[in-house]
């Protein structure tokens, strides 16, 4: 399989909202594309603006290759997070996320 690339900022808005609907439908399953949320509303300050979209993909992948429900919230949720996302540049405080922050979470 070739590599391929999406400029999400070239697509009109329409088509944009096309491909948000069908990747809601791909929460929990291995289709899951990462451009619209699926985690749990405890993680809204930590998953909502950090992770981009392959960090999130490869969030929701690890959590379903646990067994685990991707939008639950357990310590088990908080190290699949705390393994992608350290050292990522939080938007909101602009400091890097520190695994302990995370698990700490």
């Amino acid at each position: 399989m070739g590599t391929y690339s999406l400029n999400l900022n070239t697509l009109t808005l329409d088509a944009y909202r096309e491909l948000c609907n069908i990747d809601r439908k791909f929460i929990g399953t291995k289709d899951y594309i990462g451009l619209v949320y699926f985690h749990n509303y405890g993680y809204r300050h930590i998953l909502r603006d950090d992770p981009s979209i392959s960090q999130r993909k490869r969030i929701h992948a690890e959590l379903l290759k646990r067994d685990l429900k991707v939008d639950g919230i357990s310590k088990e949720h908080n190290e699949v997070i705390a393994k992608i996302l350290t050292g990522t540049i939080s938007k909101i405080s602009g400091t890097a996320w520190t695994k302990e922050g995370i698990l700490n979470y």
